[in-house]
């Protein structure tokens, strides 16, 4: 398998600029938001990783965690985002199915103590975050280590759905949907060559999720 780095000047710094914007984020969620303090911190905790594991691979030449982390290319910009954009919609659908398959809620609850300025960015940052850490580093990094994108696409959805499990102690019905969400997402990510497409679809799926939690 070759991997070959793609990284452009104007990628890398709109990825630092996102970085450092969740970095702020997260701390002063720490800091301002006692309830979601340990939820925060863990998000600030994954961030930290991808950055350190980022970092060493990219100066070690060993993979290409930038490539796959950063911005795509503006022509591709438009097309990544719509195509995450409607995986990221179409899971509502799929996440429901789920739901009603092994008889649980959907889980929509997360938001329903914040303000609203708040709980949205909060929902972007959540998204941005899981897949800086598990598309954007973690995928990559396993696919080069092991030499198998099928083998990484699964561990890295292993991982994607235990961290569910860990943090939001998921239904069986969510830990499914998310998965196997993982999985189409993992795919997008290696065959785009760009974490913005998972970014984009994640994104879509927290702020649908959002509206619905705010409904009367």
């Amino acid at each position: 398998m070759e991997f070959i780095r793609e990284v452009n000047e104007t990628s890398m710094r709109l990825t630092f600029a996102l970085m450092s914007i969740l970095f702020c984020f997260w701390s002063w969620m720490i800091i301002n938001v006692p309830s979601l303090f340990n939820l925060s911190t863990v998000y600030l905790f994954l961030l930290s990783g991808a950055s350190i594991i980022g970092g060493l691979a990219y100066a070690s030449n060993f993979t290409y965690p930038f490539a796959t982390l950063g911005f795509p290319t503006v022509r591709e910009l438009p097309k990544t985002t719509l195509i995450g954009a409607i995986v990221g919609a179409a899971w509502i659908y799929i996440g429901a199915v789920f739901s009603i398959a092994f008889a649980t809620p959907f889980q929509t609850s997360i938001y329903e103590t914040l303000p609203f300025i708040v709980a949205l960015i909060f929902a972007v940052a959540i998204s941005l975050t899981e897949e800086i850490m598990m598309r954007a580093t973690i995928l990559p990094t396993v696919a080069r280590i092991l030499d198998n994108k099928t083998a990484a696409i699964i561990f890295t959805s292993i991982f994607f759905a235990a961290l569910h499990w860990a943090v939001y102690q998921s239904q069986p019905a969510a830990l499914v949907s998310a998965f196997l969400f993982s999985i189409v997402v993992s795919m997008l990510t290696l065959h785009y060559r760009t974490g913005w497409v998972a970014g984009a679809a994640h994104t879509t799926y927290n702020l649908i999720i959002l509206y619905l939690t705010l409904q009367p």
